[in-house]
Order: C-alpha cells, then structure tokens, then sequence
C-alpha cells in the first residue's frame, strides 16, 4: 500500500486538474486561480481588476426567475448564490455570440471577505441537450404523423370504403330489377349514401384542415367545431371568447386549435356529461384556451386507464413548441379543467 496523500494534497490536486475555473475575490483583487481559469481569462472578456464584480464580465445571466441583464448585478451584494448561470463574450470574436457558463458564488470567509467564483462553460452541455431535444422532437413529429395515418386509414377503410361499397352493390342490383318503382327505390338509397359519402369526405377534410382557421381565424373555426361537435357527439358546448376577428401567429392558431379540439374529444370520450364550457381569452401577454367539464373525473397518475395518455401528451408537446404550458386539474368524480396558456409575442411589460 503506498503512502497516503494528504488532505491539503488532494485538495491542491483537485484545484489544479479541475474543468472548472475557480477564482479566490477579496474586494477588487484576485487572490488564487486555477489552471482553468486562467485559461478562461485568456480567451473570454474578463477584466481581472473587476473581477469581484461579475457585472464587469458577464452579458446577462439566467436564474430561476428567467433571463437577467447585468444592469441589477446580484453578486456586487452579499448574497451566496449556489447555481446560476451568465454569458461571457470571447475575445476578438464577434460572430460566435456569448457563451454560456454555470456558475456558483459564495462567501468564504467573512472576517477576510474572501469570496469563490466557480465557472463552467455550458457550451457541450447545451448542444448535447438541443440534440436530444431535436431527437425527441422529431420522435415526436414521426408518431404524430403515423397516428394520424392510422386515424385517416381506419375512416377510410370503415366508413367511406363501406358506404361507397354498399351502393355499388345496390347499382348492381338494378340491372337486374325489371319494377321501375323498385328502381326509383334503390336510386333513391344510393343517392342518400353519396350524399352521406360527400358529408364524411367534408368532415375529414375539415379535420385535416379547416378552412375558417386560415381565412377567418382561430375563434371562427372553434365556433364552427364545436357546431359540428354539438351535432356529431350530442354535447353542448358553451364557447365564451374575448376575441372576435382578431388574428395571431399561424402557428399558434393552429396549436389552440388542435389543442382545444383534442380536450373536447376527451371529454366526449370519457367525462360522460352532456355540456362542456370553453374559454379563449386573449390578453397583451398571453393566449388562455380552457376546457372543462363537470364529468367523471379522472386519475392524472393513472391515465392508462382510460386512454394511452398520448392525448395529453399531444397537448403538452404542442404547447411545449409555443413556449407555454398545459396544465390538468381533475379528480374522480368531480370533472376535468385542461388550461393551456400560451405567450404571445407582442408583451406588454406594463400588462
């Protein structure tokens, strides 16, 4: 067994080979550095006379309130701060933006008012992370597709393919039928079933896109689908809206859209209740659609048992790509609310 490293060797190790750079602050002078760090001052925008304040250094940083500028520097005052993380520019390098650390800044010793800042470049970290997430999105975007193939090939096969089927057969049937009474009869089943054939072929259409959401807007369109859904499910639906004729984002028309219709097909499927409400309010800040009901209930920890969740899921994701939020309140037997708020661009910080 060799000889033991001391404690102050190990610690003196770790200073030396680690990935973060770590400086020692006293008021305006930087007592100790690693390897790492002086590394990081050699390539970054870092003035070593300012570094106990990172103000001097640092182009905005991020906590858990959002994104910061320097303008209301936190470090100048006394607070400890675990985690946050801050963009540092490179040196004589314009084009590749600001680079972002992690960081961490807490007080030593207070009778010396020695200071530690711990940086981390994020840069590895951050790409790994977009990877993943453009993995999943497409994932995503793949299984909504094959779903929504399999949706469209189910209708086709079971519904339209039968009915077109059926007066085929009933064409047939009258070559042989020599009663003109008897073929004014079939004539006039076959007529009802092309009749009932263009109907479904409107209402797929609809589905896959509805005219009013591009010609007259989001709460055109819902008023029209939950026309269409009061007669297809036999449900009322009350739709209270702040928005008329106003427009927003063609992708955020259509994600409300898919959305809200996606809650009220749940709601047919499993509340069992005979009337849902519907809200679309608009604000300078945000878009907030609401779907609730006064049905059954469900266990949001157990939502297989009614359904494979991919529903909810859907409406996560889809919201997700908007930079909102979908939030669901329901307890058994007291009914369902689906919230999902999404920020709109034009923000008004006085709102």
């Amino acid at each position: 067994m060799g000889v033991a490293m001391s404690k102050q060797k190990l610690i003196e190790a770790m200073f030396q080979k680690m990935n973060d750079a770590v400086f020692f602050l006293k008021r305006n002078e930087v007592l100790y550095m690693n390897p790492k760090a002086m590394e990081l001052i050699s390539k970054f925008e870092v003035d070593l006379f300012n570094m106990p304040s990172i103000c001097h250094v640092c182009n905005g940083m991020t906590n858990e309130k959002g994104y910061q500028t320097c303008s209301s520097c936190f470090i100048e005052g006394d607070k400890n701060l675990e985690s946050f993380q801050l963009f540092l520019a490179k040196k004589n390098d314009t084009n590749s933006g600001d680079i972002p650390f992690s960081g961490s800044y807490f007080l030593l010793d207070e009778l010396e008012e020695v200071n530690v800042l711990v940086l981390r470049n994020l840069t590895n970290q951050q790409e790994t992370e977009k990877l993943q997430y453009q993995k999943s999105l497409t994932e995503y975007v793949i299984h909504a597709s094959e779903e929504e193939r399999k949706r469209l090939s189910r209708e086709l096969h079971d519904g339209l393919a039968q009915e077109i089927y059926s007066a085929l057969i009933q064409l047939q049937s009258m070559r042989y039928t020599p009663d003109f009474d008897k073929v004014k009869e079939t004539a006039s089943k076959v007529e009802t079933i092309i009749v009932k054939s263009l109907n479904s072929i409107k209402s797929m259409a609809i589905d896959l896109r509805p005219a009013a959401l591009d010609d007259m807007g989001l709460y055109a369109a819902l008023k029209s689908y939950c026309k269409r859904y009061e007669e297809t499910f036999g449900m009322e639906v009350e739709l209270y809206s702040n928005i008329q004729s106003e427009r927003f984002d063609g992708n955020i028309e259509t994600m409300v859209y898919r959305v809200c219709t996606e809650a009220l097909i749940n709601a047919a499927k499993y509340a069992d209740v005979e009337q849902v409400v519907v809200y679309l309010l608009a604000g300078k800040k945000q878009l907030r659609v609401e779907v609730m009901d006064e049905g059954v209930g469900f266990d949001l920890h157990n939502i297989h048992v009614k359904g494979s969740g991919l529903g909810l899921r859907n409406m996560e994701e889809r919201i997700s790509l908007l930079g909102g939020k979908v939030s669901i309140e329901t307890s058994i037997g007291i009914g369902t609310k689906v919230l999902a708020v999404i920020p709109l661009e034009q923000e008004d910080n006085n709102d």
